[in-house]
């Protein structure tokens, strides 16, 4: 975490995405599911339970893990919750990726208005420059004249040879907020 953000390196670890759904109040909800569409770039790798649910959940994802249909419980008891982590793939994330959406969708037999679900998060890719740099000889004394630049005739004039090496490093992180 930097800042209250989660930072993550693309490819090296996968995203968890924390899922809660009850059915407070209510009654118990027959053949109920939670759809789930995931972008291209950040697919389904795992359905983990969280250890103090009350259910457990069965994710089924299709082909290419871009859409999954969880079933949670058939019934889905009243008064009863179960929360659940998508373990999601961070390897296909690249530069040109600003964002990620994952939009759910509960299902279930009887006629329910319940709008959809989007978690959004904001990807900032940051490259971190490292320049380290060494001169050869590491140390040098100026014991001549000072002349104009017009009185220079060679190389020699100029004083001692200097040679620079430099080192370049690039790593990179991942920010989702």
């Amino acid at each position: 975490m930097e800042n209250d953000i989660p930072v993550i390196s693309p490819g090296d670890k996968n995203l968890a995405l924390e899922v809660t759904v009850t059915n407070i109040g209510g009654d118990d909800a027959h053949q109920s599911q939670l759809s789930v569409a995931f972008p291209e770039f950040l697919q389904l790798s795992s359905v983990e339970p969280k250890k103090s649910s009350e259910a457990q959940v069965q994710c089924n994802p299709n082909e290419n893990k871009t859409q999954a249909d969880c079933q949670l419980g058939n019934p889905f008891k009243r008064d009863s919750k179960v929360s659940f982590f998508l373990i999601l793939n961070t390897e296909r994330l690249s530069l040109r990726v600003t964002s990620a959406n994952v939009t759910m969708l509960l299902k279930t037999i009887s006629i329910q208005n319940i709008p959809e679900v989007v978690a959004e998060a904001k990807i900032i890719f940051e490259l971190h420059l490292k320049i380290a740099g060494l001169a050869k000889p590491s140390q040098l004394l100026f014991g001549g004249e000072v002349k104009d630049l017009k009185a220079m005739k060679s190389e020699n004039d100029i004083g001692s040879l200097v040679q620079y090496e430099f080192r370049v490093g690039v790593s990179v992180s991942l920010k989702l907020q």
